[in-house]
């Protein structure tokens, strides 16, 4: 949209939240979403590095938005008169971000924890949500750079066993070429002892999830009490 501004206002306690157009020219101005919850809504994610969760494709009439209304993130579509589209990912997990938008195909690039909270991967799926496909596939938090059609991406990712590794992908996650690596921290774990850390999960009384993970002393000796 041409000589078009959005603008989002929130209230202080950050529990609703308006869009806007604003036309730069004449000034006028027209709300087109509105949204409001209980506890919290959040319009970015410090923590994952993403200064925003709207997402206004300039060959579309339409954007998309990640809510958590349901009480997960997904990422839903609306028009420009503010009518929701449809919901674009559903289920029992989190989109962090949408990295890549193809609308010639109608498909959708994001990076979401379905496998678990400790992960991040990268997904594509149909602007109608059918046709998902994990894209990575090593275990792992990842963070990608997508190419706008999605044809090629950069992956850089790590876990416990594998320092921070930087490949060149195809849009299907075949690995084209290995940008960076870390061989020599790799050959330092083969010549230092080294504590690994180890993931694990809990379930606390009143039943709530909680993920974590446990360094042991180099001697751990599971007969003995540490404090």
């Amino acid at each position: 949209m041409e000589n078009t501004l959005a603008v989002v206002w929130m209230n202080r306690a950050q529990d609703h939240m308006k869009l806007s157009l604003f036309d730069v020219v004449t000034g006028n101005k027209k709300m087109i979403l509105e949204e409001l919850n209980d506890a919290w809504i959040d319009i970015f994610d410090f923590f994952a590095g993403e200064l925003h969760l709207f997402y206004f494709p300039e060959e579309m009439d339409s954007f998309f938005w990640i809510s958590d209304r349901d009480g997960y993130s997904h990422v839903y579509q609306y028009d420009y008169n503010g009518n929701v589209l449809g919901q674009v990912t559903s289920g029992a997990f989190d989109v962090v971000s949408v990295k890549a938008i193809d609308p010639v195909k109608k498909t959708l690039y994001y990076l979401s924890c379905e496998i678990s909270p400790m992960e991040r991967n990268l997904y594509s799926v149909k602007f109608n949500g059918k046709g998902k496909k994990q894209i990575t596939s090593t275990e792992g938090n990842h963070r990608v750079n997508v190419a706008p059609a999605g044809r090629y991406f950069i992956d850089s990712y790590s876990n416990t066993a594998t320092p921070s590794t930087v490949d060149l992908k195809d849009g299907k996650g075949k690995l084209i070429k290995n940008l960076a690596g870390h061989q020599g921290a790799l050959d330092h774990l083969e010549t230092y002892e080294y504590a690994p850390r180890e993931l694990f999960t809990f379930t606390t009384s009143d039943g709530q999830q909680i993920d974590g993970y446990l360094i042991r002393p180099m001697d751990f000796d599971p007969e003995k009490s540490y404090p």
